[in-house]
């Protein structure tokens, strides 16, 4: 089953008072998802009820701040912080720490807005635009060791990526099969020794870290 994932791009908008001629310190805000920072984008997965992450908001020189609240521009989400359920103000810190919950897969856009004692403002906006979850792709190569064995090789699925890889998608299973065997390693590269001669059918499969599963590759490889 392919999964919902989030898309989240950021854009930094910025406007003061005409009353304002410049802020005793330069005034600043950043937001970090699940204890990463935001770089434009991140990969998150819609759960049950609606997908839900923790969004961190980190500001510079508290003291110059007056208020900070947020608006909620499109989209259908609800913001928590400290358990409660905000509707626009923020109590302010350092760092806020918040919980977005997303009642929808609708596109939403959050925009955060500091104020200064003098009035002046500075504000930036998260965009989130969800999307289906690309599954990964399977790439199988090998060769012969003969370290500890005649018949040892090293199957090598280090080409397999996710699709998404962009927007924070990874591999995170490889399952390999040779014969009835079958084996899941978290590592690309395994050692394996035949047990005789002959030909046989390596095939790999790898799963992303949302769980969805590549098509299988295959490889025959003969073994003398």
């Amino acid at each position: 089953m392919k999964k919902v994932i989030w898309l989240l791009f950021f854009s930094l908008l910025v406007g003061c008072d005409d009353r304002l001629t410049s802020f005793q310190g330069s005034l600043g805000v950043d937001f970090s998802i699940n204890g990463g920072a935001l770089e434009g984008s991140v990969k998150m997965g819609l759960k049950s009820g609606g997908g839900k992450f923790a969004l961190v908001i980190t500001t510079t020189n508290v003291s110059d701040i007056k208020s900070v609240r947020f608006e909620v521009d499109e989209g259908n989400v609800e913001v928590y912080q400290s358990g409660q359920l905000k509707s626009g103000v923020l109590v302010l810190s350092s760092n806020m720490e918040l919980e977005v919950r997303f009642l929808t897969s609708e596109a939403a856009t959050i925009t955060v807005v500091l104020v200064d004692q003098l009035g002046g403002q500075i504000q930036k906006s998260i965009r989130i635009v969800p999307f289906a979850n690309l599954p990964p792709v399977a790439a199988l190569s090998y060769q012969k060791l003969a370290q500890n064995d005649p018949r040892e090789y090293e199957l090598n699925g280090s080409t397999s990526f996710d699709q998404d890889a962009a927007f924070g998608g990874d591999v995170s299973y490889y399952e390999w099969t040779i014969g009835s065997l079958v084996f899941t390693r978290t590592q690309p590269i395994t050692k394996y020794i035949f047990s005789s001669s002959g030909t046989y059918v390596v095939r790999l499969r790898v799963a992303d870290n949302d769980g969805a599963w590549s098509e299988q590759v295959t490889a025959n490889i003969s073994v003398n």
